[in-house]
């Protein structure tokens, strides 16, 4: 939604919520990755650099191919792989 300002439930032809708000992709996956990090304090986390906490989430690039579009890939695509603390949480 951050970056198409649409959302797939929508009726077709819906206009986009303040289309002049839009963020990249590359923006809004750094709002939600590093700016909660920073925001709660956890120096530790929120990037993917040693020394850091190995979250993360392995998704298909098809999914983050721009541009992204309501109801795209990016909205239904499943991870492959999901790190917590650098443990294996999911594994497709």
């Amino acid at each position: 939604m951050a970056v198409t300002r649409a959302d797939p439930s929508w009726p077709s032809g819906a206009p986009p919520f303040g289309p002049g708000e839009a963020l990249s992709l590359e923006r809004a996956l750094r709002a939600a990755c590093v700016a909660p990090a920073i925001t709660a304090g956890e120096t530790d986390r929120g990037r993917l650099v040693p020394g850091q906490r190995a979250d993360l989430v392995v998704l298909p690039i098809e999914a983050l191919t721009e541009p992204v579009v309501p109801d795209g890939a990016l909205s239904s695509v499943r991870p492959r792989l999901v790190l917590i603390d650098g443990q294996v949480a999911h594994e497709a």
